[in-house]
């Protein structure tokens, strides 16, 4: 079985038991508590990919979100059909995917979603959880902190996201299958989850001005841009999500108008829970 395993911060004391709990989850048994599973439909990530052989057939099909936990961590498992490489040779692991898991835990404060996804959530979210291949102190100042303090389309005033987003601090992948830790000091509202939806998406180490790390989707694509989208900015950079994606269709994307999509969050009760 082929691992990687990485920390972000300090060091860390790695022992085989400890090793094999946090590969519990991949064989889809649970933790002490409760932990939450929501398989997705394989085969409709429909947008066409870069030209570069690097972005892989099926490299953007999302399978599988796992929520669980291991002692003192909340556990989030991101299943793909194809096996995440690192041909770039970045630091926590994997080169070309992107994914942010967005939870509502009942208040549902924002709508605006991670800037340069361009998209908007219907029942709101209130914490989201950004999984990408970048260092983190890289991340959050330059992708996060300076890009998402005012995300807004021609429809909605202007969001400050920044206080509600987070990074995982460990970094874990086994094959088809990547694997992060949070504290749960610092996700006390997870046992209040009530919806979830997790976007795939490119990664793009220089991303547009205004984009947090994402590639964008263009109208045809291109040897680095993914095509079936706009060439304006109204459209979702967004590959595939938890449930059906027809709704990512639903832009408005000109010279006169920026208007995202309204999407929708997958609520708790339908995903199914394991004791």
């Amino acid at each position: 079985m082929r691992c990687f395993y990485t920390k972000i911060e300090g060091v860390i004391s790695l022992k085989k038991g400890l090793f094999l709990a946090g590969l519990v989850l991949f064989s889809s048994i649970s933790f002490a508590g409760v932990s939450f599973n929501f398989k997705d439909k394989a085969g409709d990530d429909k947008l066409t990919y870069p030209k570069n052989a690097v972005f892989v057939k099926k490299a953007f099909d999302l399978l599988e979100l796992n929520i669980g936990e291991d002692g003192e961590d909340y556990l989030f498992t991101v299943k793909i059909s194809a096996d995440f490489k690192n041909e770039w040779k970045n630091v926590n692991g994997w080169d070309i995917q992107m994914f942010d898991v967005y939870m509502n835990f009942g208040t549902g404060k924002h709508k605006q979603t991670i800037a340069g996804r361009n998209a908007k959530l219907t029942q709101g979210w209130d914490k989201v959880l950004v999984i990408g291949p970048e260092d983190n102190k890289k991340m959050w100042e330059r992708e996060i902190v300076s890009k998402n303090k005012d995300v807004f389309d021609d429809e909605t005033d202007g969001e400050n996201l920044v206080s509600d987003i987070m990074l995982p601090y460990t970094y874990q992948l086994d094959g088809k299958q990547l694997t992060v830790r949070v504290k749960k000091r610092d996700l006390p509202e997870l046992q209040n989850l009530k919806s979830v939806q997790v976007f795939l998406m490119g990664s793009e180490g220089y991303p547009s001005q205004q984009y947090s790390y994402i590639r964008n989707v263009n109208a045809q694509n291109s040897e680095w841009r993914f095509g079936g989208g706009s060439d304006f900015d109204g459209d979702p950079n967004i590959v595939d999500i938890l449930g059906e994606n027809d709704k990512l269709k639903n832009y408005k994307s000109s010279e006169e108008a920026s208007v995202y999509p309204w999407l929708d969050m997958i609520p708790v009760n339908s995903i199914k829970k394991t004791k």
